[in-house]
């Protein structure tokens, strides 16, 4: 017998599949207008997902239909705890404990709040995304289990095919499992999705702004802004701040935009993505735009200066095989490095503004000991130079 929509959806949830879960449930919303299990599952889903304006819907839904249940109350309780409500948080916990004094999950709530009792603990505590273990997953611990008894039987099975392929076999399989799970998830930010009153109104009245939007524009940006951070997309999520930052976006928006900078990951040259470069004649046209973004740049570096504790040099761009210059950058290093104006340099730096001069702050510059006829990105396997800031 084929199983029903909900059925299915409770299958993915005990498999922690949360995104499936919404992707079957959401069209069927019509359909299963007064079930109190749907509304529950779909709005847990959210929760995990962190999709706060649908978890609060939908769970909200839930509430209507059935008020007391102990896993609505929990949920109600993690969501009230992410928007620093403690006192509705500990009212639902409460609520739970007075119908069952063992509740596993509630008692773990309460015992978290009186941990984190301070505004600067209790932020530390959600943003550093711990608050999750209070969100309820009904069906996993038992999915757990199950899925424990059979990987007893695959393991042993498991045993013998390694003695069959060897270790080294086994070896080249963890490396790739290693490598395939890593950088898979970032800070919760779900704090930053907009209220009900930024949703509906995200324009300022008047004003004089470099981008005027619209409000689905607005909307968009913010939304954009989130989704690229999500993806590790940094410098994307950046530019659509600034876009926020210099239009008619309303006060808070712009509040949230920049609470999400601090949240970006400080690159380097083995983990900043060619694609997610900017070229200097792109950032050139729209300064403003592109503030704070990092680029990585190479030319010529001329008129070095330095001090005890920091080096100045303007970056020829594109000037690094003598033959096109694109534009002279000022670049400030807060740190000290040996700059020979003789060789190409690669510069990674942050876009930063002084009036309309457009300058690099940078954190790494690369150049090769050995002198190359052509571009500095060519012997990085060979002896050469990248120094760091801090």
């Amino acid at each position: 017998m084929a199983l029903s929509v909900l059925d299915r959806a409770k299958r993915k949830f005990a498999q922690e599949k949360y995104g499936e879960v919404i992707k079957l449930l959401e069209p069927c919303v019509l359909d299963y207008h007064e079930s109190f299990v749907f509304h529950l599952y779909l709005g847990l889903a959210c929760l995990h997902e962190g999709i706060v304006t649908g978890a609060v819907s939908y769970l909200g839904r839930a509430r209507q239909i059935k008020m007391s249940h102990p896993t609505l109350l929990c949920a109600e309780a993690a969501l009230a705890l992410k928007r620093r409500d403690t006192n509705r948080a500990v009212e639902r916990y409460i609520a739970v404990l007075d119908a069952d004094p063992k509740h596993r999950l509630a008692q773990k709530g309460l015992n978290a709040l009186k941990a984190h009792h301070t505004p600067e603990s209790l932020a530390g505590f959600i943003q550093s995304g711990k608050v999750k273990a209070l969100y309820p997953r009904p069906g996993v611990a038992e999915y757990r289990r199950r899925s424990v008894v059979c990987a007893v039987g695959v393991g042993c099975l498991c045993t013998l095919l390694v003695g069959a392929l060897g270790i080294a076999g086994l070896r080249v399989w963890h490396s790739g499992l290693w490598r395939g799970t890593a950088r898979t998830s970032r800070a919760d930010v779900s704090f930053l999705t907009l209220t009900k009153e930024e949703y509906a109104r995200p324009l300022e009245g008047s004003g004089s702004y470099r981008y005027t939007l619209s409000k689905q524009d607005v909307l968009q940006s913010y939304a954009n802004a989130q989704k690229y951070f999500q993806t590790f997309k940094d410098n994307a999520a950046q530019v659509e701040i600034n876009k926020l930052l210099a239009s008619n976006a309303s006060h808070s928006i712009k509040r949230r935009a920049r609470m999400l900078m601090d949240y970006f990951a400080l690159p380097t040259f083995d983990t900043f993505p060619d694609e997610d470069n900017y070229p200097y004649v792109q950032v050139r046209e729209q300064k403003g735009l592109y503030l704070d973004c990092w680029v990585v740049w190479q030319g010529m570096a001329a008129n070095v200066k330095r001090t005890e504790r920091s080096v100045s040099f303007n970056l020829l761009v594109g000037y690094d095989r003598l033959t096109k210059l694109e534009g002279i950058v000022p670049v400030f290093c807060n740190f000290v490095v040996s700059v020979d104006p003789q060789k190409p340099i690669r510069v990674l730096g942050k876009v930063q503004m002084r009036g309309d001069i457009l300058y690099l702050k940078a954190r790494s510059v690369f150049q090769s000991v050995h002198s190359q006829s052509g571009t500095v990105s060519g012997d990085r396997q060979g002896a050469a130079a990248v120094l760091k800031a801090g």
